[in-house]
Protein backbone atom coordinates (compact mmCIF):
# COMPACT_ATOMS: atom_id res chain seq x y z
CA UNK A 1 0.00 0.00 0.00
CA UNK A 2 1.29 3.45 -0.91
CA UNK A 3 2.38 5.67 1.97
CA UNK A 4 -0.20 8.32 2.95
CA UNK A 5 2.62 10.83 3.32
CA UNK A 6 3.66 10.17 -0.26
CA UNK A 7 0.11 10.04 -1.59
CA UNK A 8 -1.28 13.12 0.21
CA UNK A 9 1.76 15.42 0.26
CA UNK A 10 4.64 14.43 -2.01
CA UNK A 11 2.58 13.29 -4.99
CA UNK A 12 0.35 16.37 -4.57
CA UNK A 13 3.42 18.63 -4.98
CA UNK A 14 2.89 20.06 -1.48
CA UNK A 15 6.25 19.12 0.03
CA UNK A 16 8.60 22.00 0.96
CA UNK A 17 11.56 19.77 1.83
CA UNK A 18 11.74 20.62 5.54
CA UNK A 19 12.98 17.07 6.20
CA UNK A 20 11.13 16.56 9.47
CA UNK A 21 9.58 13.33 8.17
CA UNK A 22 13.01 11.99 7.18
CA UNK A 23 14.50 12.90 10.56
CA UNK A 24 11.84 10.86 12.37
CA UNK A 25 11.61 7.94 9.92
CA UNK A 26 14.29 5.72 11.50
CA UNK A 27 16.31 6.22 8.29
CA UNK A 28 13.57 4.77 6.11
CA UNK A 29 13.34 8.12 4.28
CA UNK A 30 16.24 10.10 2.84
CA UNK A 31 16.21 13.63 1.40
CA UNK A 32 17.39 14.26 -2.16
CA UNK A 33 17.39 17.26 -4.50
CA UNK A 34 14.85 16.50 -7.23
CA UNK A 35 15.02 17.43 -10.91
CA UNK A 36 13.32 20.77 -10.17
CA UNK A 37 15.93 21.90 -7.66
CA UNK A 38 13.98 21.21 -4.43
CA UNK A 39 14.65 18.87 -1.51
CA UNK A 40 12.18 15.96 -1.53
CA UNK A 41 11.79 12.78 0.56
CA UNK A 42 12.91 9.52 -1.02
CA UNK A 43 11.58 6.30 0.49
CA UNK A 44 14.41 3.84 1.04
CA UNK A 45 12.06 1.11 2.23
CA UNK A 46 8.41 0.73 3.09
CA UNK A 47 7.13 2.07 6.40
CA UNK A 48 4.33 0.70 8.54
CA UNK A 49 0.97 2.47 8.81
CA UNK A 50 1.54 3.75 12.35
CA UNK A 51 4.85 5.43 11.52
CA UNK A 52 3.46 6.72 8.23
CA UNK A 53 0.57 8.42 10.04
CA UNK A 54 2.91 9.90 12.67
CA UNK A 55 5.11 11.37 9.96
CA UNK A 56 2.09 12.75 8.13
CA UNK A 57 0.93 14.55 11.29
CA UNK A 58 4.33 16.31 11.48
CA UNK A 59 4.05 17.65 7.94
CA UNK A 60 3.27 21.39 7.63
CA UNK A 61 1.27 20.78 4.43
CA UNK A 62 -0.68 17.73 5.57
CA UNK A 63 -4.17 17.94 3.97
CA UNK A 64 -5.64 15.79 6.79
CA UNK A 65 -4.33 17.13 10.13
CA UNK A 66 -5.98 16.25 13.45
CA UNK A 67 -8.55 18.74 14.79
CA UNK A 68 -6.28 20.06 17.54
CA UNK A 69 -3.76 21.34 14.97
CA UNK A 70 -6.13 22.05 12.10
CA UNK A 71 -4.70 25.51 11.29
CA UNK A 72 -2.13 27.95 12.63
CA UNK A 73 -4.75 29.32 15.07
CA UNK A 74 -5.08 25.99 16.91
CA UNK A 75 -1.31 25.45 16.94
CA UNK A 76 -0.72 28.96 18.30
CA UNK A 77 -3.18 28.26 21.14
CA UNK A 78 -0.99 25.34 22.20
CA UNK A 79 2.39 27.07 22.06
CA UNK A 80 1.91 30.84 22.39
CA UNK A 81 -0.10 31.37 25.56
CA UNK A 82 1.99 34.39 26.61
CA UNK A 83 0.84 36.50 23.66
CA UNK A 84 -2.01 38.77 24.81
CA UNK A 85 -2.85 40.34 21.45
CA UNK A 86 -4.30 38.93 18.25
CA UNK A 87 -4.79 40.13 14.69
CA UNK A 88 -6.43 38.18 11.87
CA UNK A 89 -3.46 38.66 9.55
CA UNK A 90 -0.47 38.33 11.88
CA UNK A 91 -1.81 36.00 14.58
CA UNK A 92 -0.96 36.19 18.28
CA UNK A 93 1.61 38.73 19.40
CA UNK A 94 2.95 40.73 22.33
CA UNK A 95 4.51 43.75 20.63
CA UNK A 96 5.43 45.04 17.18
CA UNK A 97 8.63 46.90 16.35
CA UNK A 98 10.75 48.11 13.46
CA UNK A 99 14.47 48.84 13.59
CA UNK A 100 17.94 47.35 13.59
CA UNK A 101 20.84 45.94 15.59
CA UNK A 102 23.67 48.44 15.98
CA UNK A 103 26.39 45.76 15.84
CA UNK A 104 24.93 43.42 13.22
CA UNK A 105 23.19 45.66 10.72
CA UNK A 106 26.04 46.21 8.29
CA UNK A 107 26.84 42.49 7.91
CA UNK A 108 23.22 41.34 7.57
CA UNK A 109 20.65 41.37 4.78
CA UNK A 110 18.35 43.79 6.57
CA UNK A 111 18.51 45.01 10.18
CA UNK A 112 20.57 42.21 11.73
CA UNK A 113 17.90 41.16 14.23
CA UNK A 114 18.14 37.44 13.50
CA UNK A 115 21.85 37.41 14.32
CA UNK A 116 21.26 39.58 17.39
CA UNK A 117 18.43 37.42 18.77
CA UNK A 118 20.22 34.10 18.22
CA UNK A 119 23.34 35.43 19.89
CA UNK A 120 21.24 36.63 22.83
CA UNK A 121 19.40 33.35 23.43
CA UNK A 122 22.80 31.64 23.55
CA UNK A 123 24.32 34.32 25.76
CA UNK A 124 21.57 34.35 28.41
CA UNK A 125 21.19 30.57 28.45
CA UNK A 126 17.77 30.14 26.88
CA UNK A 127 19.44 27.54 24.65
CA UNK A 128 22.83 25.85 24.43
CA UNK A 129 22.96 25.80 20.65
CA UNK A 130 21.21 27.29 17.63
CA UNK A 131 20.20 25.55 14.42
CA UNK A 132 20.56 27.97 11.51
CA UNK A 133 21.57 28.03 7.84
CA UNK A 134 25.29 28.49 7.16
CA UNK A 135 27.67 27.90 4.27
CA UNK A 136 27.41 24.25 3.27
CA UNK A 137 29.61 21.29 2.56
CA UNK A 138 29.20 18.20 0.37
CA UNK A 139 28.38 20.23 -2.78
CA UNK A 140 25.59 22.18 -1.06
CA UNK A 141 25.97 25.94 -1.12
CA UNK A 142 24.05 26.21 2.16
CA UNK A 143 22.81 23.85 4.84
CA UNK A 144 21.45 23.77 8.37
CA UNK A 145 24.07 23.43 11.08
CA UNK A 146 24.15 23.21 14.87
CA UNK A 147 26.03 26.23 16.28
CA UNK A 148 27.02 26.31 19.94
CA UNK A 149 29.47 29.23 20.04
CA UNK A 150 28.35 32.86 20.01
CA UNK A 151 31.31 33.83 17.86
CA UNK A 152 30.10 31.44 15.13
CA UNK A 153 26.56 32.83 14.90
CA UNK A 154 27.72 35.42 12.37
CA UNK A 155 28.16 32.59 9.85
CA UNK A 156 24.37 32.34 9.69
CA UNK A 157 23.79 36.03 8.94
CA UNK A 158 22.32 37.20 5.62
CA UNK A 159 19.37 35.76 3.73
CA UNK A 160 19.97 32.62 1.69
CA UNK A 161 17.41 32.09 -1.07
CA UNK A 162 18.53 28.52 -1.53
CA UNK A 163 16.80 25.20 -0.71
CA UNK A 164 17.82 23.62 2.58
CA UNK A 165 16.48 20.76 4.68
CA UNK A 166 16.52 20.09 8.43
CA UNK A 167 16.61 16.28 8.15
CA UNK A 168 20.21 15.67 9.27
CA UNK A 169 20.48 18.47 11.82
CA UNK A 170 17.29 17.30 13.59
CA UNK A 171 18.91 13.89 14.02
CA UNK A 172 21.93 15.67 15.50
CA UNK A 173 19.70 17.52 17.96
CA UNK A 174 18.60 14.22 19.51
CA UNK A 175 22.15 13.46 20.64
CA UNK A 176 22.94 17.05 21.63
CA UNK A 177 22.96 17.29 25.45
CA UNK A 178 21.42 20.76 25.76
CA UNK A 179 18.49 22.84 24.54
CA UNK A 180 18.38 24.14 20.99
CA UNK A 181 16.87 27.16 19.23
CA UNK A 182 15.84 26.96 15.58
CA UNK A 183 15.70 29.63 12.86
CA UNK A 184 13.48 28.95 9.85
CA UNK A 185 10.81 30.14 7.47
CA UNK A 186 7.13 29.85 8.45
CA UNK A 187 6.46 26.37 7.05
CA UNK A 188 9.59 24.93 8.69
CA UNK A 189 8.57 26.47 12.04
CA UNK A 190 5.08 25.01 11.63
CA UNK A 191 6.68 21.61 11.07
CA UNK A 192 8.71 22.04 14.27
CA UNK A 193 5.54 22.88 16.22
CA UNK A 194 3.79 19.82 14.81
CA UNK A 195 6.81 17.69 15.76
CA UNK A 196 6.63 19.11 19.28
CA UNK A 197 2.93 18.34 19.43
CA UNK A 198 3.51 14.73 18.34
CA UNK A 199 6.59 14.22 20.51
CA UNK A 200 6.54 16.32 23.74
CA UNK A 201 10.26 15.58 24.21
CA UNK A 202 10.93 18.28 21.62
CA UNK A 203 9.01 20.96 23.55
CA UNK A 204 11.76 21.11 26.17
CA UNK A 205 14.51 20.33 23.67
CA UNK A 206 13.52 23.25 21.40
CA UNK A 207 12.35 26.08 23.72
CA UNK A 208 12.80 28.96 21.27
CA UNK A 209 12.11 29.35 17.55
CA UNK A 210 12.73 32.29 15.22
CA UNK A 211 10.65 32.76 12.07
CA UNK A 212 12.06 34.55 9.05
CA UNK A 213 9.17 36.18 7.18
CA UNK A 214 9.33 34.58 3.76
CA UNK A 215 8.25 35.59 0.27
CA UNK A 216 8.41 32.02 -1.02
CA UNK A 217 10.90 29.14 -1.16
CA UNK A 218 13.15 29.18 -4.21
CA UNK A 219 14.53 26.30 -6.25
CA UNK A 220 18.29 25.92 -6.61
CA UNK A 221 17.59 27.02 -10.20
CA UNK A 222 17.11 30.55 -8.87
CA UNK A 223 20.72 30.80 -7.70
CA UNK A 224 21.97 29.08 -10.86
CA UNK A 225 20.12 31.57 -13.05
CA UNK A 226 21.54 34.52 -11.11
CA UNK A 227 25.06 33.08 -11.11
CA UNK A 228 25.12 32.27 -14.83
CA UNK A 229 23.74 35.72 -15.61
CA UNK A 230 26.37 37.39 -13.43
CA UNK A 231 29.18 35.28 -14.93
CA UNK A 232 27.89 35.54 -18.49
CA UNK A 233 27.62 31.80 -18.98
CA UNK A 234 27.55 28.38 -17.36
CA UNK A 235 30.38 27.99 -14.87
CA UNK A 236 30.80 26.29 -11.55
CA UNK A 237 30.36 28.84 -8.78
CA UNK A 238 30.71 29.04 -4.99
CA UNK A 239 29.74 31.44 -2.20
CA UNK A 240 26.50 32.84 -3.65
CA UNK A 241 25.34 35.94 -1.76
CA UNK A 242 21.81 37.06 -2.39
CA UNK A 243 21.53 40.38 -0.60
CA UNK A 244 24.62 42.62 -0.85
CA UNK A 245 23.47 46.06 0.25
CA UNK A 246 23.95 49.44 -1.32
CA UNK A 247 24.19 51.69 1.73
CA UNK A 248 23.74 54.85 -0.34
CA UNK A 249 20.52 53.62 -1.97
CA UNK A 250 17.25 52.08 -0.79
CA UNK A 251 16.75 48.76 1.02
CA UNK A 252 15.39 47.10 -2.13
CA UNK A 253 18.44 48.06 -4.22
CA UNK A 254 20.65 45.06 -3.57
CA UNK A 255 23.06 42.86 -5.52
CA UNK A 256 23.61 39.15 -6.05
CA UNK A 257 27.21 37.96 -6.12
CA UNK A 258 29.06 34.69 -6.50
CA UNK A 259 32.63 33.48 -6.94
CA UNK A 260 33.63 31.68 -10.13
CA UNK A 261 35.22 28.47 -8.89
CA UNK A 262 37.83 28.28 -11.68
CA UNK A 263 39.63 31.53 -10.88
CA UNK A 264 38.02 32.94 -7.69
CA UNK A 265 36.72 35.92 -9.65
CA UNK A 266 33.82 37.70 -7.93
CA UNK A 267 30.85 38.28 -10.23
CA UNK A 268 27.92 40.51 -9.41
CA UNK A 269 24.57 41.54 -10.82
CA UNK A 270 22.22 44.20 -9.57
CA UNK A 271 18.78 42.70 -8.92
CA UNK A 272 17.03 45.76 -10.34
CA UNK A 273 18.58 44.87 -13.73
CA UNK A 274 16.72 41.54 -13.79
CA UNK A 275 13.04 40.63 -14.22
CA UNK A 276 10.91 40.67 -11.07
CA UNK A 277 11.79 37.46 -9.24
CA UNK A 278 9.22 37.69 -6.45
CA UNK A 279 5.97 39.14 -7.76
CA UNK A 280 6.15 36.78 -10.73
CA UNK A 281 6.72 33.65 -8.63
CA UNK A 282 9.64 32.51 -10.77
CA UNK A 283 11.47 29.42 -9.42
CA UNK A 284 9.09 29.24 -6.44
CA UNK A 285 7.86 26.04 -4.78
CA UNK A 286 4.27 25.24 -5.74
CA UNK A 287 3.44 24.55 -2.07
CA UNK A 288 4.06 28.21 -1.24
CA UNK A 289 0.85 29.14 -3.05
CA UNK A 290 -1.06 27.26 -0.34
CA UNK A 291 0.68 28.79 2.67
CA UNK A 292 -1.38 31.44 4.48
CA UNK A 293 1.18 32.19 7.21
CA UNK A 294 2.75 35.42 5.99
CA UNK A 295 4.00 36.62 9.39
CA UNK A 296 5.59 33.52 10.93
CA UNK A 297 2.66 33.14 13.29
CA UNK A 298 4.00 30.18 15.30
CA UNK A 299 7.41 31.46 16.38
CA UNK A 300 8.58 33.14 19.57
CA UNK A 301 9.70 36.01 17.39
CA UNK A 302 9.15 36.80 13.70
CA UNK A 303 11.56 38.93 11.69
CA UNK A 304 11.17 40.39 8.22
CA UNK A 305 12.19 43.29 6.02
CA UNK A 306 10.69 46.64 6.95
CA UNK A 307 9.31 47.52 3.52
CA UNK A 308 7.67 50.70 4.86
CA UNK A 309 8.79 54.28 5.19
CA UNK A 310 10.99 55.66 6.59
CA UNK A 311 12.81 52.32 6.90
CA UNK A 312 12.52 51.29 3.24
CA UNK A 313 14.53 54.31 2.10
CA UNK A 314 17.52 53.33 4.26
CA UNK A 315 19.87 51.09 2.28
CA UNK A 316 21.53 49.89 5.48
CA UNK A 317 18.38 47.84 6.25
CA UNK A 318 15.72 47.50 8.95
CA UNK A 319 13.60 44.70 10.34
CA UNK A 320 9.95 44.36 11.20
CA UNK A 321 9.85 42.53 14.55
CA UNK A 322 6.87 40.61 15.98
CA UNK A 323 7.33 39.24 19.51
CA UNK A 324 5.05 36.41 20.61
CA UNK A 325 6.63 35.14 23.84
CA UNK A 326 7.74 36.85 27.05
CA UNK A 327 11.43 36.06 26.62
CA UNK A 328 11.43 37.31 23.02
CA UNK A 329 9.85 40.60 24.03
CA UNK A 330 12.30 41.01 26.92
CA UNK A 331 15.24 40.53 24.55
CA UNK A 332 14.00 43.36 22.32
CA UNK A 333 13.15 45.71 25.19
CA UNK A 334 16.46 45.17 26.97
CA UNK A 335 18.36 45.54 23.72
CA UNK A 336 16.68 48.88 23.18
CA UNK A 337 17.38 50.08 26.72
CA UNK A 338 21.04 49.06 26.37
CA UNK A 339 21.30 50.88 23.02
CA UNK A 340 22.18 47.59 21.29
CA UNK A 341 19.01 47.97 19.25
CA UNK A 342 17.43 51.00 17.64
CA UNK A 343 13.75 50.12 17.42
CA UNK A 344 10.39 51.88 17.28
CA UNK A 345 7.01 50.53 18.34
CA UNK A 346 4.73 50.21 15.33
CA UNK A 347 1.11 49.12 14.89
CA UNK A 348 -0.54 46.26 13.04
CA UNK A 349 -1.34 48.37 9.97
CA UNK A 350 2.37 49.09 9.47
CA UNK A 351 3.32 45.42 9.81
CA UNK A 352 0.69 44.49 7.23
CA UNK A 353 1.78 47.30 4.92
CA UNK A 354 5.40 46.11 5.16
CA UNK A 355 4.36 42.76 3.64
CA UNK A 356 1.40 44.01 1.61
CA UNK A 357 2.24 42.12 -1.60
CA UNK A 358 2.50 38.83 0.27
CA UNK A 359 -0.80 39.37 2.10
CA UNK A 360 -2.53 40.26 -1.17
CA UNK A 361 -1.25 37.10 -2.83
CA UNK A 362 -1.43 34.57 -0.01
CA UNK A 363 -4.64 35.68 1.68
CA UNK A 364 -6.79 37.52 -0.85
CA UNK A 365 -6.25 35.08 -3.73
CA UNK A 366 -5.97 31.87 -1.70
CA UNK A 367 -9.52 30.66 -2.37
CA UNK A 368 -9.06 31.05 -6.13
CA UNK A 369 -5.93 28.88 -6.13
CA UNK A 370 -7.60 26.24 -3.95
CA UNK A 371 -10.56 26.08 -6.32
CA UNK A 372 -8.21 25.60 -9.29
CA UNK A 373 -6.60 22.66 -7.45
CA UNK A 374 -9.97 21.15 -6.57
CA UNK A 375 -10.99 21.14 -10.23
CA UNK A 376 -7.83 19.14 -10.94
CA UNK A 377 -8.70 16.67 -8.18
CA UNK A 378 -5.86 17.87 -5.94
CA UNK A 379 -5.89 18.40 -2.18
CA UNK A 380 -4.84 21.36 -0.03
CA UNK A 381 -4.31 21.70 3.72
CA UNK A 382 -7.24 23.18 5.72
CA UNK A 383 -7.33 26.98 5.62
CA UNK A 384 -8.96 29.60 7.84
CA UNK A 385 -12.26 30.89 6.51
CA UNK A 386 -11.26 34.52 7.04
CA UNK A 387 -8.56 34.13 4.39
CA UNK A 388 -10.86 32.57 1.79
CA UNK A 389 -11.98 35.60 -0.17
CA UNK A 390 -13.57 36.24 -3.55
CA UNK A 391 -11.49 38.08 -6.11
CA UNK A 392 -12.50 39.72 -9.37
CA UNK A 393 -11.78 38.72 -12.95
CA UNK A 394 -8.61 40.81 -13.30
CA UNK A 395 -7.15 39.30 -10.14
CA UNK A 396 -8.00 35.81 -11.32
CA UNK A 397 -6.21 36.48 -14.61
CA UNK A 398 -3.13 37.71 -12.72
CA UNK A 399 -3.20 34.61 -10.50
CA UNK A 400 -3.46 32.31 -13.52
CA UNK A 401 -0.53 34.04 -15.26
CA UNK A 402 1.55 34.06 -12.07
CA UNK A 403 1.01 30.31 -11.65
CA UNK A 404 1.90 29.75 -15.30
CA UNK A 405 5.06 31.86 -14.97
CA UNK A 406 6.18 29.91 -11.88
CA UNK A 407 5.63 26.60 -13.65
CA UNK A 408 7.28 27.66 -16.92
CA UNK A 409 10.36 29.11 -15.19
CA UNK A 410 11.17 25.72 -13.68
CA UNK A 411 10.28 23.74 -16.81
CA UNK A 412 12.30 25.97 -19.15
CA UNK A 413 15.37 26.14 -16.89
CA UNK A 414 15.36 22.37 -16.36
CA UNK A 415 15.66 21.92 -20.14
CA UNK A 416 17.93 24.87 -20.90
CA UNK A 417 20.55 26.33 -18.53
CA UNK A 418 21.49 29.18 -20.87
CA UNK A 419 20.35 32.41 -19.18
CA UNK A 420 19.99 34.30 -22.49
CA UNK A 421 17.77 31.65 -24.05
CA UNK A 422 15.85 31.35 -20.81
CA UNK A 423 15.11 35.09 -20.84
CA UNK A 424 13.87 34.90 -24.44
CA UNK A 425 11.65 31.91 -23.75
CA UNK A 426 10.25 33.45 -20.56
CA UNK A 427 9.66 36.89 -22.09
CA UNK A 428 6.11 36.24 -23.42
CA UNK A 429 4.91 34.92 -20.05
CA UNK A 430 6.52 37.75 -18.11
CA UNK A 431 5.20 40.36 -20.54
CA UNK A 432 1.62 39.12 -20.29
CA UNK A 433 1.84 38.98 -16.50
CA UNK A 434 3.28 42.52 -16.34
CA UNK A 435 0.48 43.91 -18.53
CA UNK A 436 -2.24 42.14 -16.52
CA UNK A 437 -0.69 43.30 -13.23
CA UNK A 438 -0.52 46.94 -14.38
CA UNK A 439 -4.19 46.85 -15.40
CA UNK A 440 -5.13 45.22 -12.11
CA UNK A 441 -3.27 47.88 -10.12
CA UNK A 442 -4.89 50.66 -12.13
CA UNK A 443 -8.40 49.42 -11.41
CA UNK A 444 -7.61 48.57 -7.79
Amino acid sequence: MKSKLKQLVIDQDLCVGCGICASQSHRMIDMKIDNHGFWKPEFIEGINDELDNDLLQMCPFNPQPSSEVLTEDQIADIFLNEAENFHDDIGKYKNLYAGYSVSHRNTSSSGGLSTYVTEKILDIGVVDAVVAVTEGEHNNHYEYRLINKIEDIGESSQTKYFPVTMSEVLKEIESHPGKVGIVGVSCFIKGIRLLQNQKPYYRKKIPFVVAIICGGLKSSYYSDFLAYTAMGGVNKYIKPKFREKNFSSTASDYTYSCVKAADNEINKIRMKDLPDMWGTGMFKSSACDFCEDVAGELADISLGDAWIEPYRSDGRGNNVIITRSKIADEIIKKGSLNNELKVDLIDTSEVIKSQRGSFNHRHNALAYRINVRKKKGLLTPPKRKRNLKTIGLLSRIVQYLRSLTRKKSIEIWSRNRDHSKFNKLMYPYLKLLAIATRIQHKFR
